[in-house]
């Protein structure tokens, strides 16, 4: 009888030291798991001049490629450039643990602030409204647009479907993958099969320069449709990461890293707009 009991504390101490230790492991945070390893693995979306993708290299450069560097340089730790994900699907990837951050620019959303964290501002991008050069309809009011005589060319689960769901609700959709690049929006306007499209207004200038045929103009120059933080998206309930990151890139703003990159980028001046200091220095 006493050896049966004996046996039957042991097992229980094993269960539930077995379970402790699961359950540990388990509950790992991805703050905790960057600590121990040393490296902050990034999945990443490309978008000029963001994050940039030599298509026959595959090296990487961009405004996010060398923030990221460099806030990996101040904490001590290497970055992993470990997968390439649509925007629709960069949550999954924080789910599967694929990868610790979105290292490439997001902006936030009420959708996407359900399902995830992000870090401070790093720049603002102005969100216009494109349509074709010889196209008068929306010169005075591109609100215009919510109704369902027009199409709008959005991207799956992108931020331009979200602009069309609150700004536009009524007016029909024509969609791109994921995956495909956001010129394919505008090329859709071009084409005629779409009459209107929206993004940031240096997309708009660069397409422009390769399209001296089949120009686009925006019809919100002065009244923008929306302004966007450009911000490193990273999992939910991981503050003390955000906190990290926060802290270096503040520094990094302080210092003018971000600013100085920014320029380095910004061929066509002032397209992304830095954020201001808190304070007018004397």
């Amino acid at each position: 009888m006493k050896f049966c009991m004996s046996m039957l504390l042991a097992m229980s101490f094993l269960f539930l030291t077995s379970f402790s230790v699961f359950a540990h492991e388990e509950e790992e945070s991805v703050y905790d798991r960057v600590m121990k390893s040393g490296k902050i693995r990034c999945g990443y979306g490309v978008y000029d001049p963001s994050l940039i993708k030599d298509p026959n290299t595959g090296e990487l450069s961009g405004i996010f490629y060398e923030i990221t560097n460099e806030l990996g340089r101040r904490l001590g730790f290497e970055i992993e450039w470990a997968e390439e994900a649509g925007y629709g699907v960069i949550v999954e990837g924080f789910r599967t643990k694929r990868y610790d951050a979105f290292c490439a620019t997001v902006y936030p959303t009420p959708d996407r602030v359900k399902s995830a964290m992000f870090s401070i501002p790093l720049y603002y991008n102005i969100v216009g409204v494109f349509v074709r050069e010889d196209d008068n309809r929306f010169d005075q009011d591109y609100l215009k647009l919510n109704n369902s005589d027009y199409t709008l060319a959005v991207k799956d689960g992108d931020i331009t479907h979200a602009i069309a769901k609150s700004r536009f609700p009524h007016a029909k959709q024509i969609s791109i993958p994921q995956m495909a690049l956001t010129v394919q929006q505008l090329m859709e306007v071009t084409s005629g099969k779409a009459d209107a499209t929206f993004n940031d207004v240096y997309l708009l200038h660069r397409y422009n320069e390769n399209n001296p045929e089949g120009k686009l103009k925006n019809v919100a120059l002065g009244n923008p449709l929306k302004y966007f933080p450009n911000t490193f998206m990273l999992p939910p309930h991981e503050s003390q990461l955000k906190h990290i990151f926060d802290i270096t890139l503040s520094e990094m703003i302080s210092e003018g890293i971000i600013a100085d990159i920014l320029k380095k980028y910004d061929r066509l001046g002032a397209l992304n707009i830095p954020p201001r200091t808190p304070f007018d220095v004397p």
